[in-house]
């Protein structure tokens, strides 16, 4: 019969692998599905609100303007006129121009000479006559008001005030009440042009009388009035407000989201792109705090003159500046690559950008940025983007080129761009599109950043082929090399299957690519469309010594419907615990959108739901990690089902919440040994492990588990002082043997697989010490834990 202790350290006399262990440990607590987790909004939006600013003009695209925005309108100012554009307007606007203040006509001539000047919150010409024409940015509105420093000479009559109106609403004709006028037209977007008032110097106030002929707009202080009036004089307020577009849009479509996090200074940086109209986009970028709140606009492009589209935002730790890359869209010809560079201890609205000149037929486009973290040193982004050459007229050409650049952001100013090349150049009859490099490299002279991108070979048929995911390092030594090896991803499935719009994050050569597969039966074709009817990731490991990347995993599948339906999005990764990435996407079908946390072999472990749509495909969002607060924050947008109206959205993803490993009960080792471990108790963690410390050294020694703890005492088995801390009815594994090192440690790997859900986990050590007691062995007090999500 075998002794009490050969039965608690039968592992000391064979082999027990730890692969066997983990095995073990997954098909004991596995069993419950995955299932979605709603993620709160923790900020409702992020206001609309840009005060009056201007930008250098585009050596593309021209002039900027001098333009502002507030909830629901956006609008741009010149020498006595005021261009208003409601949210749900299209291309259309309602404009006025002042022609005649006081009896004396305004020329054309006359409001191009006539000087202005604006601060954040209000604008002003300075007319002959030494009238001053203002308008204050509200949040719903302008208000328009003239200032009138003495009664104008020779004035015979009422002092009137004469508007010419362009607009294509209309509103019904006024012959002279106190009342507002409302523009609309068939989609009832549109504006209020409020009710107008007199205020003299002394505090007096009248009513006026607004006409409208269906050409201009007079507004009439009677002569009685003007006469006896105490000098300044204000006509005032009348306010455009874009109340009177359809209530239920209170904000443009949301077109792109991207977010970024500042360790050094805790704050995120939030990029959005709004559809304002079919051919124009604005961008906005903000920062705010790490949990969304308290959002500052930092930086703005919302003119008219060029459509401003797919923003992507990076920081660079080791120069302190945040990177935003974009591309201008000028008219139908061309699209042309801008970023923005800024310090991110500047929190104050700036607008320089940085630009790359190309010829005409040339169209840089979908560009993306990658940055380093917070505390490495360097001082370069690495800007990404697909170009199409197509002559003077864009279009999305079948040999599209995926292209990079190094950035570097030193010193003031908008950085200076290398010389642009191919990430690779295959020879004729290929198309690169959507590259993607890794947000955040890890900085020093020997970083870099991997780049994926989708590739067709349109030379070897269309029926049998797919679009390719490929893969390549860019080194940010020596003005970036590239690496001399390039990698294919690799679908799910055994056939060839489309990789489409891959992402990929990472750092220190642990990457992970996500993107959306779609099988050939469904599509077997060369296909435009971003969709897949999987999501699948490939996990890479890809140190900058190396040439080459290796593959430690299969390829895994997320999840897989029999229709085209998921658009992949953004993706970060867990630099504290090396093993979790967080991705965002969107299921076009159900007309929804989620984030998904992965683990070490880029498996599942949860997902969270960020809101159902409807009249518009949701926008897949951007993702960042924030290692102080141990949590992924999520910037998306969003529209209300029930409103229709969008937002621009916050969203924390969290890890469970668990106590840290608790050791529990009392040991009897010589040298008092203690359990600990190492890493996090989070599924999907390939660095968890089990330790000792201050144990004998050299001792021989195994690691027990259980289920459940217990406290029985060994006293029978010869080991007096001693308790098993485990219900030995539920020890269900054990570690291989192990050795005590020199200094009394030992350490046993345990990476916890993504299948865990929340279950208990609880350890004992036991040791060979001869001598000790009549059986020679040892124990520990236990361990006790909780492996969460």
């Amino acid at each position: 019969m075998a002794s009490p202790s050969h039965r608690l350290l039968a592992p000391l006399r064979r082999t027990f692998a730890v692969a066997a262990l983990v095995t073990c440990w997954a098909a004991t607590v596995h069993g419950q599905d995955v299932a979605p987790a709603a993620l709160p909004a923790t900020a409702s939006d992020f206001s609309a609100f840009v005060p009056i600013h201007t930008q250098a003009d585009d050596p593309d695209g021209g002039a900027y303007g001098v333009w502002a925005a507030g909830d629901g309108f956006k609008a741009s100012f010149g020498a006595g006129t005021l261009t208003f554009h409601p949210v749900g307007s299209g291309d259309q606007h309602w404009r006025w121009t002042t022609e005649s203040i006081g009896g004396f006509v305004v020329t054309a001539s006359a409001l191009e000479a006539a000087p202005t000047r604006f601060t954040p919150d209000r604008f002003e010409t300075q007319h002959d006559m030494g009238v001053v024409e203002a308008y204050d940015l509200l949040d719903g509105g302008i208000e328009q008001s003239f200032v009138f420093p003495n009664r104008p000479e020779g004035l015979q009559g009422d002092l009137q005030i004469v508007g010419r109106i362009d607009s294509p609403w209309f509103a019904a004709e006024s012959t002279g009440a106190h009342a507002e006028l409302l523009f609309t037209s068939v989609d009832t977007a549109g504006i209020r042009y409020g009710k107008a008032f007199a205020v003299d110097a002394a505090g007096r106030r009248l009513e006026l009388a607004t006409t409208w002929d269906g050409t201009r707009i007079t507004l009439t202080v009677p002569a009685a009035f003007a006469a006896e009036a105490s000098y300044p004089l204000v006509v005032d307020p009348v306010v455009y407000s874009g109340a009177v577009h359809n209530d239920t849009m209170h904000r443009y479509p949301i077109t792109s989201v991207d977010v970024v996090r500042d360790d050094a200074r805790n704050q995120i940086y939030y990029a959005v792109t709004e559809e304002v109209s079919a051919r124009d986009d604005d961008l906005r970028l903000y920062t705010c705090n790490d949990d969304f709140s308290n959002p500052q606009l930092v930086f703005a492009d919302i003119t008219t003159s060029w459509s401003t589209e797919h923003a992507n935002v990076a920081t660079i730790g080791g120069a302190g500046k945040c990177v935003t890359a974009f591309h201008r869209i000028f008219g139908t010809t061309e699209h042309a690559l801008r970023w923005h560079v800024r310090d991110v201890a500047d929190r104050v609205m700036s607008t320089g950008y940085g630009f790359l000149s190309t010829p005409s037929d040339q169209h840089d486009w979908l560009a993306d940025v990658g940055g380093s973290r917070t505390g490495t040193t360097g001082s370069h982004a690495l800007l990404v983007w697909q170009r199409d050459i197509s002559g003077t007229r864009f279009a999305n050409t079948s040999s599209s080129m995926a292209m990079y650049a190094l950035l570097d952001v030193t010193g003031t100013g908008q950085g200076v761009l290398a010389t642009p090349a191919r990430l690779q150049n295959p020879g004729t009859g290929f198309d690169q599109e959507h590259p993607s490099a890794t947000p955040m490299a890890e900085g020093g002279t020997n970083s870099g950043w991997p780049v994926v991108w989708q590739e067709w070979g349109n030379l070897r048929g269309t029926s049998q082929f797919a679009w390719d995911g490929k893969l390549r390092r860019v080194n940010i030594a020596n003005g970036g090399t590239l690496s001399t090896g390039v990698a294919f991803l690799r679908p799910t499935i055994t056939q060839r299957a489309h990789c489409l719009r891959p992402t990929i994050a990472g750092d220190t050569g642990r990457y992970l690519v996500s993107f959306a597969e779609l099988a050939l039966s469904i599509t077997s074709g060369k296909t435009d469309f971003p969709q897949g009817n999987l999501l699948a990731a490939d996990r890479i490991d890809w140190p900058s010594n190396r040439s080459s990347p290796s593959f430690p995993h299969v390829p895994v599948r997320r999840f897989s419907r029999g229709d085209r339906r998921y658009v992949n999005g953004g993706i970060a990764y867990d630099h504290d615990s090396r093993s979790h990435w967080v991705t965002t996407a969107v299921d076009t079908v159900l007309d929804s959108g989620f984030a998904e946390k992965l683990g070490y072999r880029g498996r599942l472990i949860a997902y969270g739901a960020l809101g159902t749509y409807s009249n518009f495909d949701p926008i897949p969002g951007g993702v960042t990690y924030d290692d102080d607060n141990g949590r992924f924050a999520l910037g998306h947008g969003r529209q209300n089902p029930v409103t229709l109206g969008w937002s621009a959205n916050g969203h924390l993803f969290t890890y469970d919440f668990a106590h840290p490993p608790t050791p529990y009960g009392v040991g009897c080792t010589s040298t008092g040994a203690v359990p600990g471990w190492d890493g996090t108790w989070y599924a999907g963690d390939e660095f968890a492990a089990a330790t000792l410390t201050n144990a004998p050294t050299g001792t021989p020694g195994v690691l027990r588990f259980g289920s459940y703890p217990r406290q029985t005492p060994l006293l029978q088995f010869g080991m007096p002082g001693c308790f098993l801390h485990l219900d030995i009815s539920r020890m269900w594994a054990m570690s291989a043997p192990i050795t005590t090192s020199r200094r009394g440690g030992a350490r046993v790997s345990l990476p916890l697989p993504e299948e865990y859900r929340p279950s208990d986990l609880y350890m004992q050590w036991f040791l060979l010490e001869p001598g000790a007691n009549a059986n020679g062995v040892t124990a520990t007090p236990g361990l006790g834990m909780r492996i969460v999500e």
